[in-house]
């Protein structure tokens, strides 16, 4: 009994340990890398490459987009969920009369979908409400 019950234990702080360090290898920035200038938390930012992490390990709902070589950071809320690449990183764009607005980040362990600022919001309304209006 006591055989069976310290395999248990070790069985389990085995895979306690595993979903540590995977979850240690999801929070690590990422870099993205933008061919266009876009608009995220309300500014635009020039084309180029940005490292993408987490504000803070244990919330995933900020991140902080930088270009160290542009001297740009910015915080972007989000709304995080599961990630779908299993190989890369990729991002989701809106394009509204010319600008590029972000819109997701995915990568392999998460998924953040971009909370548009109020200024962002209002012209995403606005693009979809003259499309609306055109179709009729």
């Amino acid at each position: 009994m006591k055989k069976q019950f310290l395999r248990s234990l070790i069985a389990l702080c085995s895979l306690a340990g595993t979903a540590m360090v995977a979850g240690a290898q999801a929070q690590q920035p990422i870099t993205l890398k933008v061919d266009h200038a876009f608009v995220v938390a309300g500014k635009i930012l020039p084309a180029g490459s940005y490292t993408v992490k987490r504000v803070e390990d244990g919330n995933p709902r900020v991140l902080s987009f930088s270009n160290p070589k542009n001297h740009i950071s910015v915080l972007v809320l989000t709304i995080a969920g599961r990630g779908t690449f299993p190989h890369n990183v990729s991002a989701t764009f809106d394009e509204i009369d010319g600008t590029y607005f972000l819109r997701e980040v995915q990568t392999a362990n998460d998924g953040f979908r971009i909370i548009p600022d109020r200024s962002e919001h209002a012209q995403i309304m606005r693009a979809s409400t003259s499309e609306e209006s055109g179709r009729d």
